[in-house]
Order: structure tokens, then C-alpha cells, then sequence
């Protein structure tokens, strides 16, 4: 670490004045000047007008000046004059030593010098001079006729002006500059003179007219790393997108934001660098960079990667939004409770990356659609279609959160007993499990509705339908007339989860909101279910080939080095947390309105509820660079994977205990995180990928056996599996049994685990319309011009 320099005032002027006061009358000072006085040249090269310009500082025009006002009483010796100007700069050098000159303190030194070289004549003459010059220039700055004006402008420079962040042309005022150093970094007030006075210097020789902020800023930066005060530089430091990156983006040829608006583009880069500058440490924003891992949310670092919450929320609670004054009355009818649900969503649209899930909506709407007929709850259903639903522009791909609703064939067994809350937050005097069929009815009816598409026959592009399977649902007597409809439904869905919990589970809601074995809190939750609500905060991705590749191959080096990136991942998550915090504690001056809501009297985003996600990229290739094996049916392959995995899972709870932070262990599947940790290429459609997993997605395999390998590595992982499939592959040529037995078999794996089915979707530029599948060319129109969406 290199020592930091203090800036040094150099004072030579003050030297050179002792050293000339011996021959004041001489001839040789203003040879001997330059030499004895070795800032001569540097500090009064330029000077400042009256109207800001800054000018040469020339000598012969202080000489003229005092000869003038000699020669107005009598004076004849123009050395004398000559001498006394030498005499003015000297005096100049001694009080401001560093400083660009204005012409009001030249003036007034001249005053000064003559007086006290007993040349008071030609002093009172100077002061007459100054006082008519004066008069003259209040004169000038009077309201004429152009004609006058014209007569009286003589300026033909411009003082320095800058552009402020603000968007305002001001002065320049070295001041500023101390101020700011003083404010943001905290360094003394004598260095931030001193920096500001060399920053001032480098300005004036530059002869410019017009300066912006951020080269200000820059031009002080460097300064900063000069002297070694790399934290003040870091502290004071701009973030902005480089010109040409704008063009980038203006131009459409910016590869990291294609597709999402240019506004929103920007401001992600510049939060982004706000991330990793002040919210993460330098080792951790050096990690990021050099990709042994990666940190999600870096453009809205606030963010939760998932938000799992239940109807019984927006029923108990007086809401209140950013867009209206006051709050909202309790719902009193399910048309109510549907609106609401929809302003709500628009709080996780900055709130939420990937998920925000609503669920058990058939359950917990039952006691408002009691006793309604069928064509009511039509009614109901096509609100909550429209309410939910996400119609994206042609062209356009979908940036916000995935907006998913949860289903239940049956009441879950923790839900038997817990009273239901009705209209207007008032509980109905039955449980839920009084309302199971009506909850079943709604579901049948909400199915038929979202098949049927919009008004255009079009598909809805939302929301996801997650569907809890469980040992209840598979045991029960209806389970094939419920398989056989979510057959005849589901392929005209665009996104939908089948949600397995295994014959362990107690309860669905004890899986699904408990991180842990459940404790007596848990437990009371069922008895207040407006209170179930849990989230997935920061998120991180490990990239186990950068690792690998560190290593040389050592397997004893790279376990260290996950252990040294899973402390630093937990180290990365408990300074998220703090960020958090410091924002929801500002309450409604936060940025985003979803950390200060406490609608129930405590945040929504429950601390003691949320989780973080650390995910594991590049297993596969991991694997494969250890044992020399490609093959995920290898036995020395699957030795390597499962001992990697069993180790790295101890190591983050051990670091989750100490931190007393629950954390889950998942496989990264996302491409896009994948792309930019290298570890998938950026080319879309067709061909081979390999995900983390080991597990090879291609056109020509069906669904059911990739599906049912990668099920294995996440008996392993602590984080409910996850795995993503197009319908297209879901076996088409073994008849509609084929969902039905896939779900089955998967659900007999006894594991938490989520099947997520996207259907293929493309969208026409020309005429906006929806086609399934993957199509070269537009049937309705004929255009080629054909964008695929999600």
C-alpha cells in the first residue's frame, strides 16, 4: 500500500522578498527575480477580469499604470516606475502565494506599494484614476439602447464557466471544490485547500472558457490518487455512462440491456456502479468482476429475488399507495379483493426480480364467492385474469417479475382448523376447510376461462398457475378427473408449475413458508394467515469453473477456494442486509415503496422470513474437468458431483448458523446469469445446451427423462429444485397420459420439488398477435418479422 503524500505549499515568494530588500533601489531586481523567486513564472501567468474572463498576466500594464498616474503630478522617471511594478509583484507573491489574481487586489497592492515607498502623490493620482474608472464602469452597466450598449462592449472573452449536474452555468469558485472534499470524504480542510488550489491551476493555463462538473470532479480524482488517498478518491467518485455507451444504447447495439427501455437501461448501469462501490465491499466487487461469482440485482440492489404472500393480507390490512393519498377500506367484495391484489402487484414490479407468488388465491377467495353461480364466478375469474395477465408490446421481452398465482385441489391439513376471514376483514364463523369444494369449483371455472383466451381468442401471457401436488391430492378419489382437466387446460397456458411436496410433509403451508423444520412461531401462523409471507432476498451465483481453472486442478485447492467464496458470499449478503435496513428505516423518504409498507404493523418484507439463495453455476463442466468424464451416468462422475455437492452444502450452513442467516442451495439455471459467467454461449434456438446440472436439454428428447435425471443432483441441494421445460417436449407422441404419468413419477421421487412448463410464443411485430409455437412466418399477416417472448 503506497503512503500517502501531503501536499506541500511551496513559499518561495516569501524568500525572494527578503533576499531583494536589500536592493530596492537597485537596478538588478528584476533580472534577479525569476532566479530567486522560482514561482514567478507559475503564479502569475493568468489573472481574472472584473467579468470573470481570465486573461495573461502582463507586467508593462502595471508599469503603465503607475507611470500614468506619475507622470499626472509631475513625475519624469520611468525606471522608477518600472522598479515599483517589480516591487508590486513581489508584495503579490508574498500574500498570495497560490492564487489567481484578480484585478481589484493588483490595484490595491499597487495602493499599498506606493504608499509605503513614500510616493503619495502618485498614490492619491492611482486612487483618483481607480474611483473615475469605477464611476465609468457603473455607467456602462446602466440600461441603454443597443446603440449604447454597442458603444461600451469591449469584452471579447468569456469568463470560466461551469456546468453544473444540475444543469446551471455557474462561476468558477475554487471553493466548491474544498467543500465538497470536506463533505464527501472527509478530508482535512487544509488538504482540500491545497488540492483546490492545484485544481484551480491546471484550469487557468488551460485557457478554457467552459467546464463541466464531472471533469472537475475527475481532475480532482486524480489529484486524490496522487497523493495516495485512494478511499477519499473512491468517495469521491462519479458514476455516468461513458458517451459512446449512450450512442450504444441509443442506436439499439448495446448487448446488456437489449430489448428493455433506454431509460431503464441507464439508470441500471449507474446503480449498478452505485452497488458495487458503496453497497458491496472491494473484495467482493473485485470477485464480481472477475467472475468467480456473481451478485443479481446490481441494477436495483434493493430488490428480493422471490415474494411469496397470501390473499389474506390485502383482507386484514388498510392498504396504502404510492399513487393515491390515504389508505384503501377493507374489501368488501371479491371485485375488491381482485383490484387490490392488482395495485399491489405494481409495488413488486420494482420489488421483486423473478417471482412475486400469490398463492393458495382459490382458497383464500372461497368465502367471498360462496353460494355465487356459475356464471358469477366467470365473472370473477376473467377480473383476475385481466388483473394478473401481462400483455407485452410486439417486440418486447418481459423484464418485471414473473407473476404467478398458487392453486389447491384440497384444503392442506394446517389450513383445517383456521378460521376464514370474509368481507370487509371479518371472519365468516367456518374454517377453510368448510370451503374446499366451492374453492375446487372456483378453480374448474378459472381454468375454462384462461383457455379460452381474450377477447381476440389470444392467449393470456400471465400469469404462471403454480398447482400443489401432494400425497393428499394423489390419493384422493377425484385425483384422475383432476390430472385429465389439467390435461386439457394446461397446453393452452403460457407458463405453468406443478409444485411436488413429498409424503414427508406435514402440510403444504409448512413447506412452503418454513425455510427450517417448523418451530411453535410457524405454528401460530396458520392461526394468522394474513402473516404468512416469506421471501428469497440476495441472491448469488458461484462459478465453480473459475474456481476449477484457479486451482490447477488440485482438489485440495479447490475446496479452499469455495469455502474462501462461500465466506464471501455470506459477507456479500450481511452487507445487503444492512443497505436494506438503512433504506426501511427512512420509512416513506425509501426509494422503494414495498420496504416501508407495514400495513399489518410490520414491514411486509418480514426479516425473520426471508432467506438468502446461493446458487451453483457450472457443475457439468466441473465435473467433467476433474474426472475427464462428459457422461452424467459415469460412476466417477457422479462420485465427484456428490461429494462437491455434500461439502459445499455443509460449508454454507455452518456459515448460515454463525451468521444467523437461513440460506438455500440451488443449481443455476438461468441462461442469462449463465451467459455472463461464461459458461453457456449467447446463441439462441436450436442446438444443445448443457445447464449447470449436467443435464442436455436438445429438440430431439422428450421431456419426461431429462426430467427425471436432473431430479437426482437436488435430493443433495437444501433449496426446493427447480427445473424449467418447454411443452413442446412434454412427450407429444405418447398421448395425453403422458403429463399425467410425468407428474406421477416425479411426485414418487418424495422431494420438494417445482416443474416449470413454458409454452413456446412468438409475437408478430406487424400485427401484434400471439402465435404458438416457434413459426418462421406470421399466418394472420405473412410478416417475417417475428420476436419470441419471455
Amino acid at each position: 500500500m503506497s503512503r500517502k503524500k501531503t501536499p506541500v505549499t511551496q513559499r518561495s515568494g516569501q524568500q525572494s522578498l527578503e533576499s531583494a530588500a536589500g536592493v530596492e533601489d537597485s537596478g538588478s531586481l528584476v533580472s534577479a527575480m525569476p532566479a530567486r523567486n522560482s514561482n514567478y513564472r507559475e503564479l502569475f501567468q493568468r489573472i481574472e477580469r472584473r467579468n470573470g474572463e481570465i486573461v495573461d498576466f502582463d507586467k508593462s500594464k502595471i508599469t503603465a499604470a503607475i507611470w500614468k498616474a506619475a507622470q499626472s503630478v509631475g513625475g519624469s522617471d520611468f525606471r522608477t516606475a518600472d522598479l515599483l511594478a517589480d516591487k508590486v509583484i513581489l508584495y503579490l507573491s508574498r500574500i498570495h502565494d497560490d492564487h489567481l489574481l484578480t484585478i481589484e487586489e493588483v490595484q490595491d497592492a499597487v495602493e499599498k506599494v506606493l504608499i509605503e515607498q513614500g510616493h503619495a502623490k502618485t498614490a492619491k493620482a492611482y486612487i483618483l484614476y481607480r474611483q473615475e474608472r469605477a464611476r465609468v464602469r457603473r455607467f456602462r452597466q446602466q440600461p441603454r439602447g443597443s446603440a449604447g450598449r454597442t458603444l461600451f462592449e469591449t469584452t471579447t472573452g468569456r469568463p470560466i464557466e461551469v456546468l453544473t449536474s444540475g444543469e446551471q452555468l455557474v462561476r468558477w469558485n475554487r471553493v466548491r471544490i474544498t467543500q465538497a472534499l470536506v463533505r464527501e470524504t472527509g478530508l482535512a480542510h487544509s488538504l482540500a485547500e491545497q488540492i483546490g488550489r492545484e485544481v484551480e491551476k491546471q484550469i487557468i493555463y488551460s485557457k478554457t472558457s467552459r467546464l463541466t462538473a464531472s471533469l472537475i470532479r475527475e481532475m480532482v480524482n486524480v489529484k486524490l490518487l496522487e497523493y495516495g488517498y485512494q478511499r477519499e478518491r473512491q468517495l469521491h467518485s462519479r458514476l455516468g455512462v461513458p458517451l459512446y455507451d449512450v450512442e450504444q444504447m441509443v442506436q439499439g447495439c448495446w448487448e446488456e440491456g437489449r430489448g428493455q427501455p433506454l431509460e431503464k437501461a441507464l439508470s441500471g448501469e449507474v446503480l449498478r456502479q452505485y452497488a458495487l462501490s458503496r453497497v458491496y465491499s472491494n473484495e467482493v466487487a473485485e470477485a464480481h468482476l472477475r467472475r468467480d461469482l456473481y451478485l443479481h440485482d446490481l441494477t436495483q440492489p434493493w430488490r428480493v429475488a422471490e415474494s411469496v404472500q397470501a390473499l389474506e393480507y390485502l383482507k386484514k390490512a388498510k392498504l396504502g399507495f404510492p399513487d393515491c393519498s390515504g389508505s384503501w377500506a377493507l374489501p368488501r367484495t371479491s371485485l375488491d379483493l381482485i383490484h387490490r391484489l392488482g395495485k399491489f402487484n405494481a409495488l413488486f414490479e420494482g420489488g421483486v426480480r423473478r417471482r412475486s407468488l400469490w398463492d393458495g388465491v382459490n382458497l383464500f377467495l372461497a368465502p367471498f364467492v360462496d353460494g355465487e353461480s356459475d356464471e358469477q364466478l366467470r365473472a370473477v375469474a376473467r377480473a383476475l385474469l385481466f388483473e394478473t395477465a401481462a400483455r407485452v408490446p410486439a417486440g418486447a421481452a418481459r423484464f418485471g417479475p414473473v407473476r404467478a398465482l398458487g392453486f389447491y385441489f384440497h384444503i392442506p391439513r394446517s389450513l383445517w382448523n383456521t378460521a376464514a376471514l370474509g368481507p370487509e376483514g371479518r371472519y365468516s364463523g367456518k374454517t377453510y376447510a368448510y370451503y374446499e369444494e366451492t374453492a375446487r369449483r372456483f378453480l374448474e371455472i378459472f381454468l375454462s376461462e384462461q383457455a379460452a383466451g381474450d377477447a381476440e381468442a389470444q392467449p393470456f401471457l400471465g400469469p404462471e398457475f403454480c398447482f400443489h401436488l401432494d400425497a393428499p391430492f394423489f390419493k384422493h378419489a377425484q385425483v384422475s378427473e383432476d390430472l385429465a382437466r389439467l390435461e386439457a387446460h394446461l397446453p393452452r397456458l403460457a407458463r405453468w408449475c406443478a409444485w411436488f411436496h413429498g409424503e414427508q410433509a406435514s402440510g403444504v403451508w409448512v413447506d412452503h413458508f418454513c425455510a427450517d423444520a417448523p418451530s411453535p412461531e410457524d405454528e401460530t401462523l396458520f392461526k394468522y394467515p394474513w402473516k404468512m409471507r416469506s421471501s428469497v432476498g440476495p441472491a448469488i451465483t458461484l462459478n465453480l469453473p473459475a474456481l476449477a481453472g484457479q486451482a490447477g486442478g488440485s482438489r485440495g485447492e479447490l475446496a479452499a477456494l469455495i469455502e474462501q467464496q462461500v465466506h464471501l458470499s455470506f459477507t456479500a449478503f450481511r452487507q445487503h442486509r444492512q443497505f436494506v435496513e438503512q433504506l426501511a428505516a427512512r420509512g416513506g423518504e425509501a426509494t422503494e415503496p414495498l420496504l416501508h409498507c407495514q400495513a399489518d404493523g410490520e414491514p411486509f418484507l418480514r426479516e425473520g422470513r426471508q432467506r438468502a439463495h446461493l446458487a451453483i453455476g457450472g457443475l457439468a463442466e466441473t465435473a467433467e474437468q476433474y474426472t475427464g468424464r462428459s457422461s452424467s451416468r459415469d460412476p466417477a462422475w457422479r462420485r465427484f458431483v456428490e461429494e462437491l455437492l455434500r461439502e459445499l452444502v455443509q460449508k454454507v450452513q455452518l456459515c448460515a448458523q454463525s451468521c444467523r442467516l437461513p440460506c438455500e442451495v440451488a443449481l443455476e439455471t438461468d441462461p442469462d446469469v449463465l451467459r455472463r459467467l461464461v459458461l453457456v454461449t449467447a446463441e439462441g434456438g436450436g442446438g444443445t445446451t448443457a445447464d449447470s446440472c449436467g443435464t442436455t436439454v436438445s429438440g430431439d428428447s422428450t421431456a419426461m427423462p431429462e426430467a427425471l435425471e436432473s431430479a437426482q443432483w437436488h435430493t443433495l441441494l437444501t433449496a426446493c429444485g427447480e427445473r424449467t421445460l418447454s411443452s413442446s417436449k412434454l412427450c407429444p407422441d405418447e398421448g395425453e397420459s403422458s403429463l399425467g404419468e410425468l407428474l406421477r413419477r416425479l411426485f414418487k421421487q418424495g422431494r420438494e420439488e417445482r416443474l416449470v412448463v413454458a409454452r413456446p410464443l412468438r409475437v408478430c411485430q406487424t400485427c401484434s398477435r400471439l402465435l404458438p409455437g416457434v413459426p418462421d412466418i406470421c399466418p394472420h399477416c405473412g410478416s417475417l418479422q417475428l420476436a419470441s417472448f419471455g
